[in-house]
C-alpha cells in the first residue's frame, strides 16, 4: 500500500529510526560462519500498512547472502511466527563468526523500553505491549546466547505509536543499549548507528526502499571499508540527498579496525583520468592556434589556486584575455554543425586567429542542403539482429481514434485498438527451422497498433494511400513489397525485422517530427524497438529527474526531448520534476525507489560527491574525450571533477560579483580602481560613511548572504588546494590559517558597521531593492538578481547599464584575480542508466540549449560557445568573468553540504551583528564540520 508523502517528501515510516549495533571480538574471522535473521513487516492488519520494509528486508538479504551470509527472511511475520524464527536464529548462529538481525517495519518506544511490531498487533492498552509486540530486549536475548563473535542489529523501525501523549511515550527509540549484550574477552567495541538524529524523522520513501537502506545497500558491501568508515559514508549519502532533512547518527567505542568485509580487496584498475583525456585531445589537434588554446583551457582547468597573479601590463593583459576568450570560444564550437554559431563567432572575431577556419566551416554547413536523413545514427551501432533480445523500460499505449487521422487529408481512418503487453508477445524459438515470410511477420508479434504505426510509416515513405486500419490485405502488403524491392529486399509483402529497421530508419523521424497523435507516436517508438532488439522489445526510457522551472522553460526542456526521441525512434524520454526544496528532500528516496532515475539533477560540490561515493554516478571521463570537454568553461568542468574523473556535465553557472552605483562612488571621490583591492575596498566603506552614505545592502533574514563575502575571502586565502584539504577534514580543516585569517578580514570589514538599518531583519530579495534604489552605494550578489535590478532601477534597464558597474570581489594581496565564487548547476548519469542517457545529457548542455535557457532563466551557461548567443550586456559581461575564470569555487555551503548549512550561516550572522569574532565563528565552523565527519 503506497503512503502518503508528508510535508518535506517522503512516505514516513512514523519516522524510522534505524540502529546498528555492533559487537566486535576482533579484525581476525573466526571459525564459524556468519548468520542472519531478516524481518519485514510491512502488511498490518490493525495498523497502517508501510510501503518499503519488505522490499528493504528482501533488498538486505541478497546483499547479506552476496558477502556470505545464511540468511533467513520473514516476510510480514506475527509473534509466534518471528520468536520461533529468532529461537532458530540463536541456534544457528551459536559461535558464528557474525550473527545479524534486521528489522523492519514498525516499532516504538513506551517508558523507556523499544518494541518492534508484529502484523498481528492490535492494541488496546499501552499494557499490552510486553505480551503482545516483541521486545528489543529479546533480540540482545538471542545474541547473548548464541554469543557471536560479531553481533550486528539493525533496525529500521517506525517510531509512530499509538499512544502519543501518553504517560512515557517519546516520538523517537531509545539510544541502543549496547550493555544488554554481555560482552566477550578481547572485544573489538560496539558502533551504534541511527538512521537520523536521537528524537528525528527518518523517512519510509517512495515504492523501493527507505532512504537509509538505499545508502546502506550502497556501502555496505564495500571490500575493505572499515565499519565506522562505512557508516560515515553511509550518513554522508543520506545527509548530502536529502538536504540535510535526514541525518543518521552514529556512537561508537571501537578499539580496532573492524570490517564488514574482505580487509584486503585486490586494487581496482585505475579509471583514465580527465587529465590524460585532455592530453590526448590536444595531441590529437593538427591546428597549432587550436593546439594553443586547448593548451590553455588545459592549464586553466588544473590551475594552481595558490599561485600569484601573473604580472603582466595592462594592455599586455587585456590582449591576453581576449585571445583566450577566442581560443575558448572556438574549441568549444568547433565541432557544431549550427552555421549560426559560425556567424556569431566571426562577427565576435571578424580578424581572429580563427577566422579563417570559421569561415571554412560555415561554407561547409551552407553547402549542406536540407533532406531527410537517409539513415539514423542509431542504426549504424545496432549490433547483428538477434531475435527476442529484451530492452528496458516501460510504455503504455493508448488506443487509435478513428477520428485523427495521421495526417490531414489521408484516406481511411483509425480503428480503435489497444496495445498488447509484453507479456502477451509469444516466445520466439530463435533455433527451429527456417520460417515462411508469413510465420517471420507472425513471430515479430505485431500488436494493431504498431501494424497501423507501420501504414503509418509506409505513407509517409510514399507506399501507401489506403486506411490506416492496421488490416493488411492487398494494398498494405503491395506496398510492403513496393519498398522491399526499392531497397534491394526480398519481395514477398511480409515483414522481417531486417524490413523493419530498413522502414524505421527511413522515415520514422520525419513522422515523429511531425507531431503525430500520440497513439501514432508510441506505436512508432515500439516499432522502432522491435526493429532494434527484436519481438517483445520495448522502448528504452530515459527517467529524468529534475528542478520544476517556470511553465516556459518545463516546455523549452520537453521540446528539446521531444526532438530527441524523434531522432532515435524507441527511446523515450520521462520527465520527474519538483521544486528545489522538494528535490532536495527526497531524492534519496527517488534513488532508492523501483524505477530509479537515470539522468539525475546536481549542484556539483559535495552533492555530486556523495552520489559518486556511494555509486550513483557514472564516470563520464571516458565520454569527455572527443571535444566534449573543451566545450565547457575550464571553471565549470572542475566543479564536476572529482579525484581526477568528471561524474556530471555542468549546465548552468552562477557568479556572485560586487554590484556598484557608479553615480554615488563618484560624489564620495572614489574611483573604480580602488575597489580592486580589499584595503581599497575597506577605505572606500569609511569613505562612504564618512560622506553620509550606507556603503552595503545585505539580507541578514537570509542569513547564506554572508558567506557571499566570507566565502571569497575563504577562497582567495586558502585556494583549491586549501578548500580540498579543508573538505576532506585532512590538516587542521577549517582552522588552518587561511579560514581563521578569512574570518579576521570578515570581522574587519563587519566592525565599520557597513549595512543599511535593520539589515539582520532585512530579506535578500529587499536588500536588492534597497540597493537598486540607491539607498546604499555597493552590494554583493549573483547574476540571478540582474532582472530584479532592473526593474527598480530609476530609469529602468537602459539607465541600470550605463550607472551600474560590475565588479569582482576585491582581491587581498597576493591572491590571483582570475577566480570566480558562485553556483554550478548540471546532470549526472546512474551508472545503471542505458548508454544513450549520457548522449540525452549531452543535449541538455549542448550550446542551443544552454544559450535558450540562459535567455529564459537570466543564468550563466557553463558552455563557453553560448557566450555568443547571449544579447544582454551585463550577462555577456559576467559570463565573460566565468570565462576567463581559473579557479571556479563552488558556493561555500554547497560545497559543505546541508549538514553544515545553519552551522555556517548562523556563524556568520553572529560575526556580522557582532555576536562572536570572526575566528571564534571559523572555529566553532571547523569543530562542527570535524564532528559532522566523525559522527
Amino acid at each position: 500500500m503506497r503512503r502518503s508523502v508528508n510535508s518535506i517528501g517522503f512516505a514516513s515510516r512514523c519516522g524510522l529510526t534505524t540502529l546498528v549495533c555492533v559487537l566486535f571480538t576482533s579484525v581476525a574471522w573466526a571459525e564459524g560462519g556468519k548468520v542472519a535473521f531478516v524481518v519485514g513487516n510491512a502488511s498490518y492488519a490493525h495498523l497502517p500498512a508501510l510501503a518499503n520494509p519488505a522490499n528493504d528486508a528482501s533488498a538486505i538479504s541478497e546483499k547479506l547472502a552476496s558477502i556470505g551470509y545464511d540468511v533467513d527472511t520473514v516476510i510480514d511475520g506475527d509473534l509466534p511466527t518471528i520468536r520461533a524464527r529468532l529461537d532458530s536464529f540463536a541456534v544457528r548462529a551459536s559461535g558464528a563468526e557474525q550473527a545479524l538481525i534486521f528489522f523492519a517495519g514498525h516499532g516504538l518506544q513506551v517508558q523507556g523500553q523499544n518494541y518492534l511490531l508484529p502484523v498481528d498487533l492490535r492494541l488496546e492498552r499501552q499494557e499490552q505491549l510486553q505480551s503482545s509486540a516483541l521486545g528489543v530486549q529479546e533480540l540482545f536475548n538471542a545474541f547473548n546466547k548464541a554469543r557471536p563473535d560479531a553481533a550486528i542489529l539493525i533496525l529500521d523501525a517506525c517510531r509512530d505509536n499509538p499512544f502519543t501523549g501518553g504517560s512515557g511515550v517519546n516520538q523517537g527509540l531509545t539510544s541502543g543499549n549496547a550493555g544488554a549484550i554481555s560482552p566477550r574477552p578481547n572485544a573489538a567495541g560496539i558502533v551504534i548507528a541511527f538512521a537520523a538524529a536521537p528524537g528525528a524523522v527518518a523517512y519510509d520513501g517512495v515504492d523501493g526502499n527507505s532512504p537509509y537502506t538505499t545508502a546502506l545497500l550502497k556501502w555496505l558491501d564495500r571490500p575493505g571499508l572499515e565499519i565506522a568508515t562505512m557508516l560515515r559514508r553511509v550518513r554522508e549519502t543520506v545527509v548530502q540527498l536529502t538536504n540535510g532533512n535526514q541525518i543518521p547518527w552514529v556512537e561508537e567505542a571501537l578499539v580496532r579496525d573492524v570490517f564488514l568485509t574482505d580487509p584486503e580487496p585486490e586494487p581496482a584498475a585505475p579509471d583514465a583520468t580527465i587529465e590524460v583525456a585532455l592530453l590526448d585531445q590536444i595531441e590529437s589537434l593538427s591546428s597549432t592556434d587550436e593546439k594553443q588554446a586547448a593548451q590553455t583551457f588545459y592549464d586553466r582547468y588544473l590551475v594552481d589556486a595558490s599561485a600569484e597573479a601573473r604580472a603582466l601590463p595592462d594592455q599586455s593583459r587585456d590582449e591576453d584575455e581576449q585571445l583566450v576568450r577566442e581560443g575558448l570560444i572556438w574549441l568549444g564550437i568547433r565541432r557544431s554543425d549550427n552555421p549560426d554559431h559560425f556567424r556569431q563567432f566571426l562577427d565576435q572575431f571578424p580578424n581572429g586567429s580563427f577566422a579563417e577556419q570559421a569561415k571554412v566551416r560555415l561554407d561547409e554547413l551552407n553547402a549542406i542542403v536540407s533532406q531527410p536523413p537517409e539513415a539514423l545514427d542509431w542504426m549504424a551501432d545496432l549490433e547483428p539482429i538477434q531475435v527476442g533480445a529484451p530492452s528496458s523500460g516501460t510504455l503504455t499505449i493508448t488506443g487509435f481514434n478513428e477520428e485523427n487521422p495521421v495526417r490531414p487529408g489521408a484516406p481511411g481512418g483509425l480503428v480503435d485498438t489497444q496495445a498488447q503487453t509484453t507479456d502477451q508477445r509469444p516466445n520466439v524459438n530463435v533455433g527451429g527451422p527456417s520460417l515462411s515470410p508469413s510465420e517471420a511477420e507472425l513471430d515479430l508479434a505485431l500488436d494493431k497498433g504498431e501494424l497501423a504505426a507501420i501504414q503509418v510509416l509506409l505513407r509517409f515513405a510514399g507506399y501507401y494511400n489506403g486506411a490506416i486500419d492496421a488490416s493488411y490485405g492487398p494494398g498494405t502488403r503491395g506496398a510492403i513489397k513496393d519498398f522491399q524491392r526499392d531497397r534491394d529486399l526480398l519481395a514477398t509483402g511480409y515483414l522481417t525485422q531486417r524490413d523493419l529497421r530498413e522502414l524505421v530508419g527511413r522515415v520514422a523521424r520525419a513522422v515523429l517530427e511531425s507531431d503525430p497523435e500520440a497513439a501514432i507516436e508510441a506505436n512508432i517508438h515500439n516499432v522502432a524497438a522491435i526493429a532494434a532488439r527484436g519481438p517483445g522489445a520495448e522502448p528504452t526510457v530515459i527517467r529524468v529527474a529534475s528542478l520544476d522551472y517556470k511553465p516556459e522553460v518545463n516546455a523549452y526542456i520537453r521540446d528539446v526531448a521531444d526532438d530527441f526521441q524523434a531522432e532515435r525512434p524507441g527511446t523515450l524520454v520521462e520527465f520527474n520534476r519538483r521544486s528545489g526544496p522538494e528535490y532536495n528532500a527526497q531524492l534519496m528516496a527517488i534513488l532508492g525507489s523501483e524505477t530509479p532515475p537515470d539522468v539525475l539533477y546536481t549542484w556539483g560540490g559535495g552533492h555530486l560527491r556523495a552520489l559518486r561515493d556511494a555509486g550513483f554516478a557514472r564516470n563520464l571521463t571516458p565520454e569527455m574525450r572527443d571535444d566534449w570537454a573543451f566545450q565547457f568553461k575550464p571553471g565549470a568542468l572542475q566543479n564536476y571533477t572529482l579525484n581526477g574523473g568528471v561524474y556530471g556535465a555542468p549546465r548552468h553557472l552562477s557568479i556572485a560579483s560586487l554590484y556598484v552605483n557608479k553615480g554615488i562612488l563618484e560624489d564620495a571621490g572614489i574611483p573604480l580602481s580602488q575597489l580592486e583591492t580589499w584595503g581599497g575596498f575597506l577605505d572606500a566603506v569609511e569613505q562612504l560613511k564618512s560622506a553620509g552614505v550606507t556603503p552595503l545592502s545585505t539580507g541578514g533574514a537570509d542569513p547564506w548572504t554572508y558567506h557571499l563575502i566570507y566565502g571569497q575571502l575563504a577562497q582567495q586565502m586558502a585556494g583549491a588546494a586549501g578548500f580540498e584539504t579543508a573538505l576532506s577534514g585532512d590538516g587542521e580543516g577549517f582552522a588552518a590559517a587561511p579560514f581563521v585569517d578569512a574570518g579576521l578580514e570578515f570581522n574587519r570589514l563587519t566592525d565599520l558597521d557597513p549595512f543599511q538599518p535593520g539589515f539582520a531583519d532585512t530579506k535578500e530579495g529587499n536588500s536588492v531593492d534597497i540597493f537598486a534604489s540607491g539607498e546604499t552605494a555597493m552590494m554583493l550578489a549573483g547574476n540571478w538578481r540582474i532582472d530584479k535590478m532592473q526593474w527598480k532601477w530609476p530609469g529602468g534597464r537602459d539607465a541600470m547599464r550605463e550607472e551600474m558597474a560590475i565588479l569582482p570581489m576585491p582581491r587581498i594581496a597576493n591572491t590571483i584575480t582570475r577566480q570566480t565564487y558562485g553556483g554550478a548547476d548540471g546532470f549526472a548519469v546512474s551508472v545503471e542508466a542505458p548508454d544513450i542517457a549520457v548522449d540525452f545529457v549531452e543535449r541538455l548542455t549542448s550550446i542551443e540549449v544552454q544559450t535558450r535557457l540562459s535567455q529564459l532563466t537570466s543564468k550563466l551557461p557553463a558552455s563557453s560557445g553560448a557566450d555568443l548567443g547571449l544579447d544582454a550586456p551585463l550577462m555577456a559581461k559576467v559570463s565573460e568573468d566565468l570565462l576567463q575564470s581559473t579557479y571556479h569555487q563552488l558556493y561555500l555551503d554547497m560545497a559543505m553540504g546541508p549538514g553544515i548549512r545553519s552551522d555556517l550561516n548562523g556563524l556568520l550572522a553572529d560575526v556580522a551583528t557582532g555576536d562572536k569574532s570572526g575566528s571564534e565563528a571559523v572555529l566553532a565552523l571547523a569543530a562542527a564540520w570535524q564532528n559532522l565527519l566523525l559522527r
